[in-house]
């Protein structure tokens, strides 16, 4: 072997499709001692966390619909005539666009 040649060990992770973010993590988890450059790691993560999350789904626009966002709480559309219309108990009055909507629930009662 040539002194000229520079060999480096590369860590490979195998990443479950349907569960990304956690086999990253846990990737993380395992390699803590192993000077992993954990800014890199966390972009990493926060790359295929951006790309692997589901589209945010068309506004339902009938009264009482009921969402779901991201971290599992629920919304409900209001009938006012002004934004914002959808309220969450634990987040308050928000517009359609602040809302990490990610299941609708309810699509509401049209008239």
């Amino acid at each position: 072997m040539s002194a000229d040649r520079t060999h480096a060990l590369v860590t490979l992770a195998l990443v479950d499709p349907t569960d990304t973010l956690a086999t990253l993590r846990d990737a993380e988890a395992m390699m803590l001692g192993g000077g992993v450059n954990k800014p890199r790691l966390a972009s990493l993560i926060e790359q295929i966390e951006a790309q692997t999350k589901p589209p945010k789904p068309a506004e339902p626009t009938g009264l009482g619909a009921v969402v779901e966002d991201s971290e599992g709480f629920r919304w409900v559309r209001n009938d006012a005539p002004i934004e914002p219309s959808w309220r969450c108990d634990h987040r308050g009055w928000q517009t359609w666009a602040k809302v990490d909507a990610v299941r609708v629930l309810s699509e509401g009662v049209t008239a």
